[in-house]
């Protein structure tokens, strides 16, 4: 199937990661995951850098569901988004 993507770019602000960017025909999109959402946690391990929500996604195909948790408003909740294929 090929590597996996969730359709948008994360940057370090703060000690957090951040969505700069999300792809609006991607995965992340249709999961309701968009710019400026903070990234706590991808497939239940917590990220802390863009390198680490990177390697949480290596290896994983498209198809793959995977759970990103984000702080909404202080309060964590947790996106299931399914990885399309790398463009």
């Amino acid at each position: 199937a090929g590597e996996g993507s969730l359709g948008l770019r994360v940057r370090e602000a703060g000690g957090k990661v951040v969505i700069e960017s999300v792809d609006p025909d991607g995965p992340a999109a249709r999961a309701g995951l968009s710019k400026g959402d903070v990234i706590l946690a991808v497939a239940g391990v917590p990220v802390k850098t863009a390198k680490d929500v990177a390697g949480r996604l290596l290896g994983l195909e498209a198809g793959a569901v995977v759970t990103i948790r984000i702080d909404l408003g202080g309060k964590p909740e947790d996106v299931a988004v399914v990885l399309e294929k790398s463009k």
